[in-house]
């Protein structure tokens, strides 16, 4: 699943699997090491630092309303998480979701549970915003899926999730890392798709170099 279907309101056409595996998972990128904390976002600071201002009157909305948690995660620590992930993306994206929080923390309690929801304007922005350039390497592990699947439309969510990938473990693990996730998805986008397949459910080792080499770039 892709990072706007985290956001309440916001569709996303991305399938809820692991980019490298096939396998479900949460909205993180697939690959080794865990999320660092104490990141700085683009206006502020998560995990070990303060709440951004957009996401503290965001999630006092939340609580104003009576909202529950967002994906079991208080609204203001959600909305931290996701602009600095948004923040791997680029400023436009960024920009759009802090429109997006601002007009959600505008509305009454009784906006914020209509259907159709409010703030469809900044929603569309930040769904126009935040769509990331796809490097070659995704459009090839993308259509890798889509081939060994035999369902064409799953290209789109497989390179975006590989875009997000290279993107989020680049800007919070470094150069080497990134590099090291790219040979990895060039490996898997080469193989045939009993190999293919056969690493996606899980029982069948393959680059195993790459896989080692991005586990050690990316520690």
């Amino acid at each position: 699943m892709g990072l706007l279907a985290t956001v309440p309101g916001c569709k996303d056409q991305d399938t809820d699997t692991d980019a490298t595996t096939g396998n479900t998972t949460s909205t993180e990128p697939a690959s080794t090491g865990d999320t660092p904390t104490g990141s700085a976002s683009a206006t502020g600071t998560t995990g070990d630092g303060d709440v951004p201002p957009a996401c503290v009157a965001y999630g006092a909305k939340f609580d104003e309303c009576n909202i529950g948690p967002i994906e079991g995660v208080d609204a203001d620590q959600h909305c931290a998480l996701l602009l600095m992930e948004f923040g791997t993306i680029g400023v436009k994206c960024t920009q759009s979701y802090e429109a997006y929080l601002a007009c959600v923390s505008a509305l009454s309690c009784a906006e914020l549970a209509s259907d159709p929801p409010k703030c469809e304007a900044e929603m569309q922005a930040l769904e126009t915003g935040c769509v990331p350039e796809v490097p070659p390497v995704c459009v090839s592990y993308g259509a890798k899926f889509a081939e060994c699947l035999m369902e064409p439309t799953a290209a789109m969510a497989y390179e975006q999730m590989c875009g997000y990938g290279l993107m989020y473990y680049a800007k919070y693990y470094g150069a080497d890392c990134g590099q090291a996730q790219e040979a990895w998805f060039a490996c898997l986008s080469a193989l045939n798709c009993e190999e293919f397949l056969g690493h996606t459910m899980g029982d069948l080792p393959v680059c195993e170099t790459e896989d080692m080499a991005r586990q050690t770039a990316c520690n």
